[in-house]
């Protein structure tokens, strides 16, 4: 809750006004459940209710700290062995632990109140300058095809696959998505309450809150473990999960699950063990088709390394060696657990690249003519004596990065801020910028008027500047 003051250059050492609004608190009793009700599996879907920042475990220090877009299932194990214990007293033992497999919840879409689970991206998908998508893997393209102009081929541009912050759908209509995000610039602050002298300024990123997250939680219903089982089905169906200081919302409902042997290819969805035996080069064969030589079955892998601390000892772990996720299995999968593995549809088929659904500020065209507003009196007094801290805070409203919600949200606090000090001015300001910030959703009216209040500032600085400077000269 406090995290944010000091944040984005602010000055002061944390004086601001605080409104906390308490709620009852959410209790719960424990009722057990008939042992035939215990599912094998749960569809497990969590929303952060706060803004979520995830930090992986990496060596080394900089002045950018990224987040992870997706929630480890070491993280899910960690927080459901804690609630237990303090549900009921006792560690859930390691027979007991091996008994729920707890994946890495990746982020969903929401589609009409429909839940469109999220996967990392194969390494066969590729992206074009254009914005296009395509999984190359198998993709049996005509003669046709073959001999278009480069003008309407998907390679007619550079291509790379898809990065770690993309996501893929797994069922429908196959769409590629990003996750929204957020950086703060903070002040690393010593004992002595001054920024320090190394490293002091950072950026932190953080999730957006109203993510969604989703996985299959696979339960292993073993006689001798009812109590343990019926434990677990309430903890994970009524406790909100708080991970990394962040606030999850919590959805559980029972998923089905095909016993049967899928067939590959499969897309490697939560880090494996590496294993020699699944470089299968020995098993892959060459084949003529046409005029090419193409390598048929071929495992498609990507090895990495997991970080991990040990916060007993206070020191970090051996790195662990691992088969990435968005790796493509084709053989040999047998020397690996299937449940990191997936068999998606996905592969050798064009992808929908699903835009953001709130549109950011376009630019404006070059040869357009500058738009011309009218000011109230008591704006152009205000822009008369605008600080240069005030109007740079104007001019991160040209940033196109930045979304509408965001400026009209920024717009309304300073509106508040300068009601309170009886600014009438700036009131009137703001309050034009948040109409135009409603009316016109792609924000080139927005950008315009910023700009005109910005020559109109240059003008009356210039004004006051001239005059001052002759006064110097003739002194």
């Amino acid at each position: 809750l406090l995290s944010g003051f000091g944040q984005s250059r602010s000055r002061g050492y944390g004086r601001g006004r605080i409104k906390i609004n308490w709620e009852d608190i959410e209790e719960f009793s424990f009722t057990t459940t008939p042992t035939e009700d215990i599912p094998s599996a749960l569809s497990y879907i969590l929303t952060n209710l706060i803004n979520f920042r995830n930090k992986p475990v990496n060596p080394g220090s900089t002045q950018f700290l990224p987040s992870n877009r997706f929630i480890k299932g070491e993280q899910i194990r960690a927080w459901f062995s804690k609630t237990y214990f303090q549900l009921f007293g006792i560690w859930p033992n390691i027979d007991e632990i091996e008994l729920i497999h707890f994946p890495d919840l990746y982020p969903a879409l929401n589609k009409n109140g429909t839940i469109m689970p999220g996967h990392p991206p194969a390494m066969t998908t590729l992206k074009n300058e254009d914005g296009k998508v395509l999984d190359t893997l198998n993709k049996q393209l005509s003669w046709e095809e073959k001999d278009l102009e480069d003008r309407e081929n998907f390679f007619k541009t550079k291509t790379k696959p898809l990065t770690d912050d993309y996501f893929v759908t797994s069922s429908g209509d196959i769409e590629a998505f990003q996750v929204d995000t957020e950086r703060r610039i903070r002040n690393q602050i010593s004992s002595n309450f001054s920024t320090s002298e190394e490293q002091g300024l950072f950026v932190q990123e953080f999730v957006k809150k109203g993510t969604y997250f989703s996985g299959v939680i696979k339960i292993d219903k073993k006689t001798g473990y009812e109590d343990f089982l019926q434990r677990t089905l309430y903890i994970l169906k009524n406790i909100k999960p708080i991970i990394n200081t962040g606030l999850f919302h919590v959805e559980c409902a029972i998923a089905a699950i095909n016993n049967q042997d899928t067939p590959s290819p499969w897309l490697v969805c939560s880090p494996v063990p590496f294993n020699p035996g699944i470089i299968n080069i020995k098993n892959c064969l060459y084949e003529k088709e046409k005029e090419r030589i193409v390598l048929k079955n071929a495992n498609i892998i990507k090895l990495d390394t997991i970080n991990s601390y040990n916060m007993t000892l206070k020191r970090p772990k051996r790195p662990k060696i691992t088969i990435k996720p968005g790796s493509v299995l084709f053989d040999d999968a047998s020397v690996l657990e299937k449940h990191g593995l997936l068999s998606w549809i996905g592969f050798g088929k064009d992808i929908k690249l699903r835009k953001q659904e709130e549109p950011v500020l376009e630019q404006e065209d070059k040869g357009q003519k500058k738009m011309e507003f009218q000011l109230k009196k008591e704006i152009l007094d205000e822009l008369k004596d605008m600080t240069p801290s005030q109007a740079g805070f104007l001019k991160e409203f040209l940033n196109r990065h930045r979304k509408i919600t965001d400026i009209k949200r920024l717009a309304n606090e300073r509106m508040k801020k300068y009601e309170e000090k009886g600014k009438t001015g700036l009131v009137e300001l703001y309050s034009t910028i948040v109409q135009y910030c409603e009316k016109d959703k792609s924000g080139n009216t927005l950008r315009a008027y910023i700009d005109f209040l910005l020559d109109e500032i240059f003008t009356h600085q210039r004004k006051k500047i001239v005059p001052e400077k002759e006064m110097t000269d003739n002194g």
